[in-house]
């Protein structure tokens, strides 16, 4: 849970260091009742996937790119200067780029998310859990790395511009 709070903290000072000023204020304020529960939901959804993204760089086993696209994606719905902001990044925009035109991912994200899920899934054998929660979480990674490498991936050097 202190991780959580760290990392949460940690990626919105990023965010707000490198992300412009007008990502995170709309051009007309809100009214006075305050933004709507469906643009606070997606804004919300949006938060939270950027901080699992980050614990992702951080932590074994959890993956930055999928919690990164899906960032993009809840931006897309509710926050449409965050999305700008993520699709147009310098270094991970490309990521999502692709994800979106093509649904592609690149190998060295599937090979390092493969290597941390099966690292997970060996370390997880070693624990106090409970064996339908060792045998669960490793089906899950299993099913998960399947899709993952049933997906195509980018041509070199031909990704999608911005």
């Amino acid at each position: 849970m202190q991780l959580c709070a760290v990392a949460g903290a940690v990626v919105c000072s990023l965010l707000c260091y490198t992300a412009p000023q007008s990502v995170w204020f709309d051009k007309e304020r809100p009214s006075a009742s305050g933004m709507s529960m469906r643009v606070f939901f997606w804004r919300s959804l949006v938060i939270f996937f950027l901080i699992l993204a980050f614990i992702g760089v951080l932590v074994p086993g959890i993956p930055f790119t999928v919690f990164l696209i899906l960032a993009a994606w809840a931006a897309s719905k509710g926050w449409p200067a965050i999305d700008d902001w993520l699709v147009n990044h310098p270094k991970y925009g490309h990521l999502i780029r692709d994800w979106r035109a093509n649904g592609t991912i690149p190998r060295k994200a599937k090979v390092i998310a493969s290597v941390m899920m099966l690292c997970s899934g060996i370390l997880m054998l070693f624990t106090n859990a409970p064996l339908l929660v060792k045998i669960f979480t490793d089906v899950v990674m299993a099913l998960v790395c399947i899709w993952m490498w049933s997906r195509p991936e980018p041509v070199p050097d031909q990704h999608v511009q911005p």
